[in-house]
């Protein structure tokens, strides 16, 4: 068991709370509030010192290799001979869930063989981001076949010793209105049974999560929650950094084949719902996985049509869509007047300015909004010249744009992880961090249908937790309640690891 003292706890409902967390067996297993709960309006204050302890006694803590304080006296959670963390002056987080990720590090989940896909997972763990949705982009079908296929490869490698018993099945569901229980959403697939031989991460039939054993799951990696299919059902005339030469419109049969070749593991499709044959399209397919607006001219009554037939996402919000104004508007019109959807945004500072971030929040409130990264594989890395879904980018500072000759200088996705995106939200935006850390944990996972196991700091739930310092920049990261060597200081642990450092 591992405990974490001292640290000013993200919940959900209550902000910023002084608790002492437990760990073991890859789930948090308690958390108990050590003072009186608070909701400040900027970073609360985390306590001067820590809580005396009697009779305690020094011990070496492999993690943060620190000295820390331990006393069974003291400890609410049991005997003294437990791992404890002393995080007294740091927030405790859950781990950050992107639902829109491309790529980083050089690798791109359309494109890369399944090695490139475990060095994004791993630079993914390393800044704080424990969950993700592998995003794809508008290829032909047959690339897409491959992305897939190779993304199922690499969250069905993990497998139990043989002898393990038969694991139980979590379901993934489709959330209609903010703040609805997860039992009360329709499921997305039926629950298959499995051979008792091996149990992957994800099922191989259904896509499914099933519960593990924490020391069997692979050290240092982030969950993969799913597949995000950004395309090829986008709009010729709103591309944005998409493919033209694969541009698709919407096809039922062409989506199914991709869930077969990906083991049931496409959780969101994002879709223009104004072309041929698209309201169709998410009436028979929104029972069984998320429809989200994307890439689309959609006006105000095509898109309240469209959540009507069952879309509960926008994608990337703003971007690649119809202006919001006072006499049409559009998509973003449609969603605010409807309580089931909910919005993605990019906080890097570069997609939207601050101030519409922080009306965004205002108009649609903190549980309908998703913060995403949007990254691209330059992200981790510098300048120069990428790739985003085989379409050559320049890299300048944060921005990355398509490069002349491939289009309109359309921005191209984003060179920042979702941590970098939290931090920018809170310091150069002044979005309050409890609503940061709710729009990229908690929302997402509710979005996913997996806030049962995810997206929280609560007994039962995945032990994925993040500490920050004052200025959130990372000091630990825990996958399944196991520590990762990557996020600590020392450099030289960082290099034998050969995980890319987390991004200030």
């Amino acid at each position: 068991m591992t405990i974490i003292r001292n640290a000013m706890v993200f919940d959900v409902d209550a902000g910023f709370v002084p608790k002492d967390i437990a760990m073991d067996g890859g789930l948090f297993c308690a958390c108990h509030p050590q003072g009186r709960a608070g909701r400040p309006d900027t970073h609360p204050s985390p306590p001067d010192q820590a809580p005396p302890t009697s009779a305690a006694k020094p011990y070496h803590d492999s993690a943060l290799g620190a000295p820390v304080e331990t006393s069974g006296a003291s400890s609410a959670f049991g005997p003294s001979d437990i791992h404890v963390i002393d995080a007294a002056g740091l927030y405790a987080i859950p781990g950050l869930i992107d639902l829109h990720t491309h790529g980083c590090v050089g690798e791109d989940y359309a494109l890369s063989d399944p090695d490139g896909i475990r060095k994004m997972l791993s630079y993914q763990a390393a800044n704080g981001v424990t969950g993700i949705c592998a995003t794809t982009m508008t290829l032909s079908e047959e690339m897409l076949t491959q992305a897939v296929a190779n993304i199922r490869r690499c969250a069905t490698t993990m497998t139990l010793p043989d002898e393990t018993p038969t694991l139980a099945v979590t379901n993934t569901r489709h959330c209609a209105a903010p703040g609805a229980p997860d039992d009360a959403c329709p499921p997305a697939q039926d629950v298959q049974s499995a051979p008792a031989r091996h149990f992957p991460a994800q099922d191989a039939q259904t896509g499914l999560e099933r519960h593990f054993h924490a020391q069997d799951a692979p050290s240092g990696h982030a969950h993969i929650l799913g597949i995000h299919l950004e395309g090829p059902f986008v709009s010729p005339h709103k591309l944005g950094a998409q493919n033209p030469a694969y541009q698709h419109n919407p096809d039922p049969g062409m989506f199914q084949r991709l869930q077969n070749a990906s083991g049931g593991m496409v959780k969101l499709l994002a879709m223009a719902p104004e072309l041929p044959g698209g309201m169709d399209c998410i009436k028979e397919l929104s029972p069984h996985v998320r429809i989200s607006l994307a890439h689309t001219t959609a006006d105000y009554g095509t898109a309240a049509a469209a959540f009507d037939c069952g879309a509960r996402e926008v994608t990337h919000l703003y971007n690649a869509m119809p202006p919001f104004s006072h006499r049409e508007p559009g998509v973003v019109g449609a969603a605010l007047d409807d309580h089931r959807v909910m919005v993605e945004l990019i906080c890097d500072g570069v997609h939207i300015h601050p101030a519409v971030v922080r009306a965004t929040l205002g108009m649609f409130g903190e549980d309908r909004v998703i913060f995403i990264s949007d990254s691209m594989m330059a992200t981790g890395l510098g300048d120069g010249m990428y790739s985003l879904g085989a379409l050559p980018v320049e890299v300048k500072g944060k921005k990355a744009v398509l490069a002349q000759g491939a289009g309109q200088s359309s921005i191209a996705g984003s060179v920042c992880n979702l941590m970098m995106n939290l931090r920018t939200a809170v310091n150069e935006m002044h979005i309050p961090l409890h609503v940061a850390v709710k729009c990229a944990t908690a929302n997402p996972a509710r979005a996913l249908g997996i806030s049962d196991r995810y997206g929280a700091v609560e007994p039962g739930k995945a032990a994925h937790l993040v500490l920050l310092d004052q200025n959130l920049d990372i000091k630990q990261v825990f996958v399944d309640g196991m520590p990762m060597s990557a996020a600590l200081s020392s450099n030289q642990e960082k290099k034998s690891l050969q995980i890319p450092p987390a991004t200030s």
